[in-house]
């Protein structure tokens, strides 16, 4: 009888020692759960990073745009200062001189 019970006592101890190296299912969907987080946090990472680099492409076009905008415009002013004094003055009423006296 002493032997039963201690070949029992041996099959019972190793089959505890298995079990407790074998993870068990709920720790091997609990595993499974988190690494899947961790993998959607990686991917939600990776859109943001993506998305911000887009964005910060686009302002840096659009800051460029900006800049030839501006000084394409003050081109434009500065040949139009150069020009206005030597166009002709507007004339009042179409009659020229005529039009400058008090009385007609």
């Amino acid at each position: 009888m002493q032997q039963i019970i201690s070949k029992q006592t041996i099959k019972s101890s190793s089959t505890h020692s298995d079990l407790s190296e074998k993870p068990t299912c709920s720790q091997l969907r609990e595993a499974e759960f988190k690494a899947r987080i961790v993998e959607w946090e990686k991917g939600i990472r990776a859109q943001e990073n993506s998305r911000r680099a887009i964005k910060r492409q686009e302002e840096e076009k659009r800051r460029e745009i900006e800049e030839q905008r501006r000084h394409m415009a003050a081109g434009a002013w500065e040949k139009w200062l150069s020009e206005a004094a030597e166009k002709p003055k507007p004339v009042p009423l179409n009659r020229g001189i005529f039009t400058l006296r008090e009385f007609t």
